[in-house]
Parts: C-alpha cells; structure tokens; sequence
C-alpha cells in the first residue's frame, strides 16, 4: 500500500482533485434535489443529521454525500479501498471511513445510502427482502430512511452481468418489505421531471436530465420505518 500512499499524497490532496469528481458531485446534487422535491427530505435540515454510505469504495460519493449532513460515514469490505478514501479526506471532523459489514456498524443514521446496491446483482431479487428490513432496523433513526439506487430496462435479462429486474420483480420486493411493517416505493427520477421543473427551475431541472435520462432507467427504491 505503500505505492498507493505515496502516490496520492504527491498528486492528490482531496476528493476534489480527483478525475470525475465533478461528475460525481452532480449525481449526488441531483440525487438530493430528487428527494428534496419528493418531499423526503428538508435540505435545509440535512447539516443536524447523519449518514451512512453503504458500498462507499473509494469514497468519492460518500464525500459528496457530506457536504451535506452533520456527519457522515463510509464503509466498505476493502480494506485497500479504505485506506485510499481515508488518505483523501479533507474532511475528518464530518466524515469516517471504515472497513465494515454492514451488519457490524452499531450506530443508527437518519439517511442510509446505498448506490449501485451489489445485493440487487441477484436473478431473485426477492431474496433480498430479509438483508434489507435488516439493514432498517439496526441502523436506520425513525424518522428516516434508505435509498436504494439501481437501474433496469425491465427486461429480465442479464446482459452485462447485471440483473435488470422486470416490473413485476421490483413491485414483489416492494410488497414483501411491506409485509415486514415498513414504507417502501420506487421512484423513477425520468418521471419527474415536469413536478421537478415547478419546484425547481430549468437550470436544475437540465442537471437532473443529463443524470438520469438514460436507458436502461435508474431508479430509487426507498424505505422508511412507520416511526
């Protein structure tokens, strides 16, 4: 690791040096006017709250992720991806990084997110339900809740390795998390457009289209505790 270290002490001082971080930055900035817009949450309170990124990586989103909240905390099984986001913060008082399973973090956040969620790479998404509701209880605050980001063209199929889940398939998941007394939807950010516009603007409302008007779509997949 020692390379590693090198390297990055002499090149980069931060996340914000790094090549893509501005592209990063906007996904995450359309991502919480998304939600801001869906009246999820309040921006405006996100600088008293917490968070927790679930598959943080290297910790380019997470970093992204802290400018907005209180605190904020990375994890992520690779030790080596670890030591790398943690030589890049800037930011120690605000954000952690830690090398964890989900199931070992013992502290509860108002926001968890878990973008590009690797336990959706399953043929039977429905499996699934059981390590979310998990994930729910032992880490989320009452009043808050799990984003869930992935993509699908609806198709069943696996082209490139990564299942894209049909519409029946996601709507099973969303009813069997249900059952396990919790809040759960999905949100399509290609339809919201036109609410989007009205709340705001044209400027943020292009930025939202060049993140997620693709295809296959992106989706969110949210859930909350009753509280």
């Amino acid at each position: 690791m020692k390379d590693v270290r090198e390297f990055y002490n002499h090149k980069y001082s931060g996340f914000e040096g790094l090549p893509g971080y501005s592209v990063e930055k906007n996904k995450i900035d359309s991502w919480m006017s998304l939600l801001s817009s869906e009246k999820l949450l309040n921006l405006s309170d996100l600088n008293s709250q917490t968070c927790i990124d679930l598959g943080c990586g290297f910790g380019l989103k997470t970093f992204a992720l802290s400018l907005y909240f209180k605190f904020t905390l990375g994890v992520d099984f690779s030790s080596k991806a670890i030591e790398v986001a943690s030589l890049l913060n800037s930011l120690p008082e605000k954000l952690n990084f830690t090398c964890s399973e989900a199931g070992s973090v013992n502290s509860k956040y108002n926001f968890i997110s878990a973008i590009g969620f690797s336990d959706f790479n399953v043929k039977d998404i429905s499996l699934q339900c059981d390590r979310i509701t998990k994930i729910c209880t032992q880490l989320l605050l009452p009043t808050g809740f799990l984003m869930i980001a992935s993509f699908t063209d609806f198709s069943g199929a696996s082209p490139t390795g990564w299942h894209l889940h049909t519409r029946k398939e996601l709507k099973n998941l969303i009813a069997l998390i249900k059952r396990n007394d919790f809040m759960a939807r999905i949100i399509f950010p290609s339809n919201s457009f036109h609410a989007f516009q009205k709340s705001d603007g044209q400027g943020k409302l292009d930025l939202l289209k060049q993140t997620f008007a693709l295809k296959p779509k992106i989706y969110l997949m949210i859930i909350q505790s009753h509280g």
